[in-house]
């Protein structure tokens, strides 16, 4: 049994050796002094200081959040790192109007809304700078994700209070639904089993 085991781990490693592996040496020159955005979710924190401690986006301490060298980072990689970082992957769904926010603006300059070298909040909250109106249309698709980035967590008692904000249910027109290839085989099996 032992002797098995050895033979699949053995296996194992030649088929990860051999397979694609990304090594510094592939990166963009420059990328190997910026390796959080891999690494970090597969390292536990002691690790990260130990392997990935030579990282060089971030000035003075890394660890206490101090600001980015930006541009070191952005010959590398424009702006899609401070999204990336600040609300990428490991952002939790408590963020999501956050996320929501900073993905459209991916090609927008991180001091347009966070000023020059703040990175925790924006110095203007104030969409209507950019946006000259019609918020909501802009938005129209993920309005439900970013209500709190503009309205605050009191957008969570909106339900409740819909009258009370000023807000009136207008009802929404139908729109006819496409017709799919689903709708299609769906319709053909309900006739010739005569079941839904």
């Amino acid at each position: 049994m032992l002797k098995k085991r050895l033979i699949l781990l053995t296996l194992l490693c030649i088929i990860l050796i051999s397979g694609k592996a990304l090594s510094a040496q592939q990166h963009v020159p420059g990328y190997g002094e910026i390796c959080f955005p891999c690494h970090e979710l597969l390292l536990s924190k002691q690790e990260q200081i130990s392997k990935l401690s030579h990282c060089r986006c971030h000035s003075v301490d890394i660890w206490k959040g101090e600001h980015v060298v930006m541009e070191k980072l952005s010959k590398l990689h424009g702006l899609d790192p401070c999204i990336r970082c600040h609300v990428g992957a490991g952002y939790s769904s408590e963020n999501l109007d956050a996320i929501a926010v900073h993905v459209p603006h991916t090609n927008v300059k991180c001091s347009a809304c966070h000023g020059e070298g703040v990175v925790v909040k924006p110095d203007s909250k104030d969409c209507y700078y950019c946006h000259k109106g019609g918020v909501h249309e802009i938005h129209y698709g993920i309005l439900n994700e970013i209500c709190v980035a503009c309205h605050g967590k009191v957008i969570y008692k909106f339900a409740e209070l819909k009258e009370e904000v000023g807000v009136k249910e207008t009802p929404q027109e139908e729109k006819p639904k496409p017709f799919s290839l689903y709708d299609v085989l769906k319709s053909l099996f309900t006739s010739l089993t005569g079941r839904i």
